[in-house]
């Protein structure tokens, strides 16, 4: 076996695993964000968002008001 079917084969591991974890977490996970983001955590998380895009996109027109 090269070194080329031995990563191909791992790729696929990796995302059969990936996928089957995230099938049984989504409904779960998805949950927990409704809830943070109806709450105070929205605050939180609009503002770590902005922080960090400022910080990508210097340049980029900060004038709106994204919802």
């Amino acid at each position: 076996m090269n070194g080329r079917m031995v990563t191909a084969l791992s790729l696929d591991t990796i995302l059969h695993e990936n996928k089957r974890y995230w099938s049984g977490r989504a409904p779960g996970y998805s949950e927990v964000n409704r809830l943070e983001l109806s709450g105070d955590q929205k605050l939180r998380w609009k503002s770590c968002l902005r922080e960090e895009i400022s910080r990508q996109f210097p340049q980029s027109n900060q004038g709106g008001d994204a919802r």
